[in-house]
Formats: structure tokens, C-alpha cells, sequence
């Protein structure tokens, strides 16, 4: 009748001086369901704190006993570890792997039992990435198999990242993961999400990106098919470019050159194309926009933005296109007036019409 934390008390004391049926009494505490979750809990630590003869033998039938909630057989088995690992990582080992448990106790076992036996772990955790487990334990199973024995992980991680009946954004994670792994591994999974023509053009192009990283050969090749790809939106054909650019100079310049020069894309992304050209390659950015500036079919006021654009990049190329602008008929008599401001201070000298 008195509140389990006095009884717990009562059982403390008891242990102190009649250590058997102390033991016995903390064993009841701790299978009592009509306890409180704690309480019990902190009946296993003070079991375990009786030393290994003592709690030895309770906490492994604790941990073995299947009218238990998943929970306290876990705990059950944590605890043992303290004073006795190899019992505790046979326990943990047989939680893995009873399929009466609930996946979050399976998977928590292991990753316990990984901090005991990493050998052992080793085998359960390949077990777990393997089987039909939700996606987000299978991968949370490949991070610590990742972490316990990198060599053993990389086939079942190849195996999950080329799993398609997986979400994307959990096979891209396992892919990266395979990638500080076996980069070479990795490749072959992360060229076969960015080819999958179902998923958003920007997460394919960052998927690119990462594989030029692991193969730099593949991962060009990727880019450049996507900057090339006339289905893609313009904005992200010039993304594809830019990426490349930073993966391979001389490629990414020419697809930035060939986005410049595109009159099918909107002027708005020929002038970002033109100039992420000038931060890779100042000279052929700077023949592009001045291109742009002369490039009758665009916008009187279109073309002097990017007059603008290219007067922050170089003053001096800017200064004939420009004049040109000024003097012709494209522009509107407020913006022309602005030009011609324009004009006069990057050549310092007045403006006359021609």
C-alpha cells in the first residue's frame, strides 16, 4: 500500500543489509508494471549498483523477458553492460534480433551494442541496413555501421543508396555517407539519382556536384549534359554552368559562353550567365556582356543593365558599347540621359550626341 518510491527505498536499505533479499525485492520493483516508468528504471541502476554477482543474473532475465515493454528489457540490458559486457552484448545481440520488438528498440540495441562489441555490432547493424525496416532506422543503422567498422559498411550502404524504393533524400544522405566510405562506390548511385528525370532540376544538379567530387569525370559529364538540357529552365541550365565552372574551368567557361550567346533564353539569365562568366573568366565574361550590349534584339533599358554590369567589371571595354548605346535609337530620352551620365564619368569626358 505505501508509494513505490518508498518501497524503493525500503529495498535500498534492505540490499545494505541482506543483499539477497534486496535483490530480490529490486527485481519485483522493476517488473511491476503498475510502477511508475522511472521508479523502475532507477530500481535496475541501484540492482546494477549491487555489484556483478549480485545483479548479474536478475538483469539478464530482466532483459529476456518477453511480458516486458521493449523499453525495460533495453534498459535491463544497458545496465548489465556495466558489470557484465559480454552477457549484456549477448542480450543486446538477441534484442536486434527478435522481431517482436519494436524498430526503435531494435535499432537502439544495436547502437548499444555497438559501444560494447563493435564486432558484433558490426553483423547486426549490416542485418538491420539490409531488411525491410522503415528507411530513416536502415539508415540510421548505415551511419553507426559507419562508424564501427568503415570496410564492412560500404557494401550494405552501395545496397541502400541503390535502393529506389527509397525516399531520395534518404538514398542522397546514405550516398554521401558511402562517399567518406568507398568514394568509388559512391558514384555509380549518385550518377543514377541525378539521371532520374522525376526529381526537381536543382536537387539533380547538386547531386551532380557531389558526384564530381567523388568522379570528377562522371560528375562533369552530369553538369554538362544538364546545362545543355533545353528542357531544363533557363535558370538552372546556368546553375548546371556555373557548378561545372567550378568542377572544370574550360568546360564550365564554354556551356557559360554558350548560355551567353543562347537568344532563346531570357535575358535575364544570358546576363547571370555572362556574369558568373566574369568571375571564372574576366576577359571572356567581359566579351560576353559586351555582346549583350549590342545585342539588338534585347531591351533599349534591358541593355543598359547590363551596360552597368559591365562597367563594374571593366570600365575601359565598357566604354564602346556603351557610346553606342547612347548614340542610338534603343533607348528612352530619361534612360538615354542616364547613359550618357554613365558615359561621361567612365571616359571623363562630356557627352555630345553624335
Amino acid at each position: 500500500t505505501l508509494l513505490g518510491s518508498f518501497r524503493l527505498q525500503a529495498a535500498e536499505i534492505l540490499a545494505q543489509i541482506d543483499q539477497g533479499a534486496g535483490v530480490v525485492r529490486l527485481t519485483l520493483l522493476v517488473r511491476d508494471t503498475t510502477q511508475d516508468y522511472h521508479l523502475r528504471r532507477r530500481a535496475a541502476e541501484v540492482l546494477a549498483g549491487l555489484g556483478r554477482e549480485a545483479a548479474a543474473a536478475p538483469l539478464a532475465r530482466l532483459a529476456d523477458d518477453t511480458t516486458l515493454l521493449d523499453d525495460f528489457r533495453l534498459h535491463a540490458a544497458e545496465v548489465l553492460a556495466q558489470i557484465d559486457q559480454d552477457a549484456s552484448a549477448a542480450h543486446l545481440t538477441r534484442l536486434v534480433r527478435d522481431t517482436t520488438q519494436h524498430d526503435y528498440s531494435r535499432m537502439r540495441a544495436a547502437e548499444v551494442l555497438a559501444q560494447i562489441d563493435r564486432k558484433a555490432a558490426a553483423a547486426q547493424l549490416a542485418r538491420i541496413v539490409d531488411i525491410t525496416l522503415p528507411g530513416n532506422f536502415r539508415l540510421r543503422a548505415a551511419v553507426t555501421l559507419a562508424r564501427v567498422d568503415r570496410k564492412a559498411a560500404a557494401a550494405p550502404l552501395t545496397r541502400l543508396a541503390d535502393d529506389t524504393t527509397l525516399d531520395y533524400q534518404l538514398r542522397i544522405r546514405v550516398a554521401g555517407i558511402l562517399a567518406r566510405v568507398d568514394r568509388t562506390a559512391a558514384a555509380a548511385p549518385l550518377a543514377q539519382i541525378a539521371d532520374d528525370t522525376a526529381l526537381d532540376y536543382q536537387l539533380r544538379i547538386r547531386i551532380a556536384e557531389v558526384l564530381a567530387r567523388v568522379d570528377q569525370e562522371s560528375g562533369v559529364a552530369q553538369l554538362a549534359r544538364l546545362a545543355s538540357n533545353t528542357a531544363l529552365d533557363d535558370y538552372s541550365r546556368v546553375r548546371a554552368g556555373e557548378i561545372l565552372a567550378r568542377v572544370d574551368q574550360d568546360a564550365g567557361v564554354a556551356h557559360l559562353i554558350r548560355l551567353a550567346d543562347d537568344t532563346a533564353l531570357a535575358g535575364a539569365n544570358r546576363l547571370r550567365a555572362a556574369e558568373i562568366l566574369t568571375r571564372t573568366d574576366q576577359d571572356a565574361g567581359v566579351v560576353q556582356l559586351a555582346r549583350l550590349v549590342d545585342d539588338v534584339t534585347l531591351p533599349g533599358n534591358f541593355r543598359l543593365r547590363v551596360a552597368v554590369a559591365l562597367v563594374r567589371v571593366d570600365q575601359e571595354a565598357a566604354a564602346a558599347p556603351l557610346a553606342r548605346l547612347v548614340n542610338g535609337t534603343a533607348l528612352g530620352d530619361d534612360d538615354r540621359v542616364w547613359a550618357a551620365g554613365i558615359l561621361a564619368r567612365v571616359t571623363k569626358t562630356p557627352w555630345r550626341p553624335t
